[in-house]
């Protein structure tokens, strides 16, 4: 907090390696704990070798339900469930991200969660662990993973029971990447997740090179394939001078991906 007061860049989601960016979709059934053992839609997907699909819409709980972008900004990068679904009681979540990496790799998967949850990792079921409210706290598990080059699925399922206590009402988790030291690990794409991190001051970036080659449209949340990667050649690396064409500030804090459609720019 010091820092930051003296106007020092700190990025603690970085250092640890926290995944802030996820999609989200539910609440799907967990009455009387039973949703836990149940496949749900996403949980259909992985099972038949499937990434899933980031457009398919879903019989829930109390009607039918879309993916959903979430990011948070959390320095601890916890995805706070109960703030976007009002903490339906007897509920399952399930919250889908990617990440790259530059080599096959072993890393280790730490999180933190109260909740029930199954993790898998490029369709494999990696860990999965049936208990509710134990408390939660950072690294609180460690799962070793095989990665492989290129782009890696993450799919998270977390179960909230009907439990009414105030203590029993977290519905959250937080996921980051590293080795067996807990030394952050990053991805290899160059537009990472706490890169883009919304501010008071939103910095819209027409992406022109050198040689003004303009990328394609960017159609939607994470891009048009929804893999955060821009097509195009000569992309900048590193924003300033000539590649910043032009940017404008916006009232409040903006929690939006912004699209890109021809020369236009919707937030």
């Amino acid at each position: 907090e010091a820092l930051r007061k003296n106007n020092e860049t700190i990025d603690i989601q970085k250092h640890f390696g926290f995944l802030p960016e996820w999609s989200i979709v539910g609440p799907f059934d967990n009455k009387d704990e039973k949703g836990f053992a149940v496949a749900y839609g996403p949980e259909l997907d992985v099972n038949a070798s499937k990434d899933p699909d980031l457009q398919a819409e879903y019989d829930g709980q109390s009607g039918k339900v879309r993916w959903q972008p979430i990011t948070t900004t959390d320095d601890y990068g916890m995805i706070d469930i109960a703030k976007q679904i009002e903490n339906y009681k007897g509920s399952s979540m399930y919250a889908v991200t990617t990440w790259t990496s530059n080599k096959d790799q072993q890393v280790e998967i730490r999180l933190g969660t109260p909740n029930s949850w199954k993790l898998w990792i490029n369709g494999q079921l990696v860990f999965e662990r049936e208990e509710y409210h134990r408390s939660s706290k950072l690294d609180q598990y460690r799962v070793p993973v095989s990665l492989k080059a290129g782009k890696n699925t993450l799919m998270f399922k977390i179960c909230q029971n009907e439990m009414t206590q105030d203590w029993a009402q977290r519905y959250q988790f937080q996921i980051r990447i590293c080795d067996s030291t807990g030394s952050a690990i990053l991805p290899s794409n160059p537009f990472r997740s706490s890169t883009m991190r919304p501010t008071l001051l939103f910095t819209i970036l027409a992406i022109f090179s050198a040689t003004q080659c303009i990328a394609a449209d960017w159609r939607q949340f994470r891009g048009n394939a929804a893999n955060s990667v821009a097509t195009g050649e000569s992309l900048p690396t590193e924003l300033s001078g000539d590649t910043i064409a032009w940017k404008a500030a916006l009232p409040g804090r903006g929690l939006s991906g912004p699209i890109v459609v021809g020369e236009q720019v919707f937030v």
